[in-house]
């Protein structure tokens, strides 16, 4: 029989994490498995979650006693749990602790740990994968991945399983917890029928490599509409996102950014959007699960833009076919400044390994600069934002550019036709392949680690050496503009 679970995260926002978090109370709740939610920031959503708030939860920079408040958050929680379940054992169920994001939470982690309590992490993001500035706030913990048989990692992807294998971790240890994805029913509107509308439905956050779709929104035909579902709410990224709002208008491209709640759309709501859709685009650079590769399938709904192979080579194993996908958007390196492009790499490199306190060598820029090239060509995805601005703006004044985009197999074709043919693309037939994400898959997916750990035997970790987990991300062939 499985403990009552303890759901940890460092807040309840709509969207992310929080929607997984909602699809494994269904699935706990379908089990009849008991569960309590503590988090830093409450929920809001229509959902009725079981919920305590522990303001210490959230993300939190400045301590002036890490040992002493990440204790006190540890009794914090365990007071909560008391009060929801009494004396009764429990199983600790934690989202995102290698994010970086809250100073205490190694100390917390470890008391945890240290207690021989039954833990299954869910690892979405790691500080170590170019989050520099999160890193600096654990820098000084060492103890931050504990090893026990009552301890259990959980990952979205088999890239980040297999690297923290590579660090470390035992394999006997982690397992693969793909995302479900649940999406509603979407009913096509009549618009759908006598306009093309292709619509990325996430938040544009730097990473989303928003100037990309706008680029599409160059290169495609007329009377195509792109839209964006939402701004960021991180001020970190509203600068990155005002460059494409104030390009967009400048140049009156098709696209509609923040299309749902916007002041101009206020009556238009998310399964509106959806439902006048054509397609779903993508043109992110850097996924944890990617959701967004899989609900346009679970709807119907075509997806085109760019594949991220690291990330989908899990989907396409389990049978889903994913849609019209790129692998880079290519155009000549002649086309840009290479060398003030070569000197920014270096900038952001050297900037990257000191932030980690890592030595930067002058060869990690060599290496960087072949898996950033190709055959004199660039990916136009891996630019900084002024090189974008500017590629996009002398295409829309019409200088002819060769743009082609890779594809999966290695052929290259021009990126006008190809985004005519994406969207000449017929919408699709819901695969049975699709199942495996459904929320029934999911529960058992989630229920087994379970099941495990409440029959594991406890016993005091041994550390993982936290420099492993860094050197396995920081190398400078995965160096990033959009990433940093």
């Amino acid at each position: 029989m499985i403990p009552p679970i303890v759901i940890i995260h460092y807040h309840l926002r709509p969207g992310g994490v929080t929607k997984v978090i909602e699809n494994q109370v269904d699935a706990l709740t379908s089990a009849g498995v008991d569960y309590v939610i503590l988090t830093g920031e409450g929920y809001s959503g229509e959902k009725g979650l079981k919920q305590i708030v522990i303001p210490k939860l959230a993300y939190y920079e400045q301590s002036s006693n890490i040992e002493e408040e990440g204790a006190a958050l540890y009794n914090d929680c365990l007071k909560a749990i008391y009060s929801r379940f009494g004396q009764s054992q429990v199983l600790w169920h934690i989202h995102n602790p290698h994010l970086g994001k809250n100073v205490i939470f190694p100390e917390f982690l470890e008391c945890i740990a240290e207690k021989k309590e039954k833990i299954l992490f869910l690892c979405h993001d790691f500080a170590e994968d170019g989050r520099a500035t999160n890193y600096q706030l654990i820098k000084g913990a060492e103890n931050v991945y504990p090893i026990a048989p009552n301890i259990l990692y959980g990952f979205l992807n088999s890239r980040d399983q297999k690297l923290l294998i590579q660090a470390g971790i035992p394999e006997k240890y982690t397992r693969l917890l793909s995302n479900a994805t649940a999406p509603s029913e979407v009913k096509r509107d009549s618009y759908y029928h006598l306009h093309k509308t292709v619509l990325y439905p996430v938040r544009g956050i730097r990473r989303k490599n928003l100037g990309e779709f706008l680029l599409w929104a160059v290169l495609a035909p007329e009377d195509v509409t792109f839209a964006l579902t939402r701004a960021p709410q991180n001020q970190k990224w509203v600068p990155y996102y005002e460059v494409w709002e104030t390009l967009a208008e400048e140049l009156q491209l098709p696209v509609q950014l923040n299309c749902v709640g916007s002041k101009n759309n206020e009556d238009r709501s998310f399964q509106d959007w959806l439902s006048c859709a054509t397609h779903c685009m993508t043109t992110s650079i850097v996924e944890g699960f990617g959701l967004t590769f899989l609900e346009p399938q679970a709807l119907g709904i075509p997806l085109i833009g760019r594949d991220l192979p690291d990330i989908t080579q899990d989907v396409k194993s389990n049978g889903v076919q994913l849609g019209k996908l790129y692998t880079r958007l290519l155009l000549p390196l002649s086309a840009i400044d290479a060398d003030m492009l070569k000197s920014e790499l270096n900038d952001g490199l050297e900037i990257s390994y000191l932030s980690y306190g890592e030595e930067y060598l002058e060869e990690y820029l060599i290496s960087a600069w072949e898996e950033l090239t190709h055959d004199d060509k660039i990916d136009f995805g891996n630019l900084p934002e002024h090189f974008q601005v500017d590629l996009i703006t002398r295409v829309h004044s019409g200088e002819p550019i060769d743009f082609f985009v890779e594809l999966e197999n290695g052929v290259a074709e021009n990126a006008h036709e190809w985004i005519k043919n994406a969207l000449s693309y017929t919408p699709l037939i819901k695969s049975d392949n699709i199942d495996y994400y459904s929320l029934d898959s999911y529960k058992d997916r989630l229920i087994s680690p379970l099941v495990e750990l409440s029959k594991a035997t406890c016993s005091s970790p041994t550390w993982l050496k936290k420099d492993n987990v860094l050197q396995s991300y920081l190398k400078p062939e995965r160096f990033h503009f959009l990433r940093t």
